[in-house]
């Protein structure tokens, strides 16, 4: 598990369905800052990194906000005009091992 971080969830939909595009496009807005797609084990799809704090069965596009609650809802301030529906989350990225 990494640390905890606050991200900014931006986007969110059904699992699998989340275009790679569509998180590349949004990382160009943002090109100092990780912008990153939860599709856990989706078959189009090799990341094997889970969230914490989120719902597993759900996808979306988040973007790293910070390492502070402070940094985080400036950040928030700042992305508002442009989505939103952003919210907030504090979470841990999980990498898990899968055998074959």
């Amino acid at each position: 598990r990494s640390l905890p971080f606050y991200a900014l969830i931006l986007k969110s939909g059904e699992l699998c369905k989340m275009p790679d595009e569509e998180r590349v496009a949004i990382q160009a807005q943002f090109p100092s800052r990780k912008v990153f797609l939860h599709r856990f084990f989706c078959n189009d799809f090799s990341d094997k990194a889970t969230y914490t704090n989120v719902n597993r069965k759900v996808g979306f596009i988040a973007v790293y906000a910070g390492k502070t609650e402070a940094e985080a809802k400036e950040f928030l301030a700042e992305v508002k005009g442009k989505f939103p529906d952003a919210n907030l989350r504090r979470m841990q990225v999980n990498l898990v091992n899968q055998l074959e």
